[in-house]
C-alpha cells in the first residue's frame, strides 16, 4: 500500500494537481498502510512473545521499518496533503517512498529468513527424532526375533529328545 501511496503522489505531482478522487484514494491507502503497519506489529508481537529469538532478530528491523512508513507518509502529508501549492519535482518523493516500501520488503525478507531458519530447525529436530525412533524399533524388533528364537528352541530342543527317545523304543 505503501507503493500505492508512491505512485499516487508522483500522479499528483507530475500533473502538479490534485482532484477530488485523488483525496479519497489517499484516505483510503493512508488508512490501508496504518492498518497494515498495526496488524504487523500486533502479529509480530505475538511472536515475538513467543520466542526470545525472534524478537531479537527482528525488533531492530521492525523498528526500522515502522519508522521509514511514517516518514513517508509524513513525506506525502507535508508535500502534497497540506501542501500550499504542488510544484515539487515527483523524483524527489518518488526517491523518500522507495526508502519506506524497501524498508518493508527488508522487513518481510528479514522475517521469512528468520521463520524459515526456525522452520528448518524443527525439521531437523523431527527428522533426529524419526531416526532415534528408528533405532529403537530396529533394537525391539531384534529382541523380539531373539525372543522368538528361544521360544522356538525352548519346544524344539525337548521335542528332538522326545522323538528321538520314542525312536530308541521303537527299535
Amino acid at each position: 500500500d505503501l507503493a500505492k501511496m508512491r505512485g499516487l503522489g508522483v500522479k499528483v505531482l507530475s500533473r502538479k494537481a490534485m482532484w477530488a478522487d485523488d483525496s479519497i484514494a489517499f484516505a483510503t491507502v493512508i488508512d490501508a498502510v496504518e492498518e497494515h503497519l498495526r496488524a504487523a506489529k500486533r502479529e509480530l508481537g505475538k511472536a515475538f512473545a513467543a520466542s526470545p529469538e525472534v524478537e531479537a532478530a527482528l525488533s531492530g528491523t521492525l523498528a526500522s521499518a515502522s519508522a521509514a512508513t511514517l516518514e513517508s507518509m509524513l513525506y506525502i502529508e507535508d508535500n502534497i496533503l497540506s501542501a500550499p501549492d504542488l510544484t515539487d519535482p515527483p523524483e524527489p518523493l518518488f526517491k523518500a517512498m522507495t526508502v519506506g516500501v524497501e524498508a518493508q520488503f527488508g522487513l518481510m525478507e528479514q522475517a521469512l529468513q528468520v521463520l524459515e531458519s526456525q522452520l528448518q530447525a524443527r525439521v531437523d529436530s523431527l527428522n533426529a527424532s524419526r531416526l532415534s525412533l528408528l533405532g529403537v524399533l530396529a533394537v525391539l524388533l531384534g529382541a523380539v526375533a531373539m525372543v522368538g528364537v528361544m521360544i522356538a528352541r525352548a519346544i524344539a530342543v525337548p521335542m528332538g529328545r522326545a522323538v528321538r527317545v520314542a525312536d530308541a523304543i521303537a527299535q
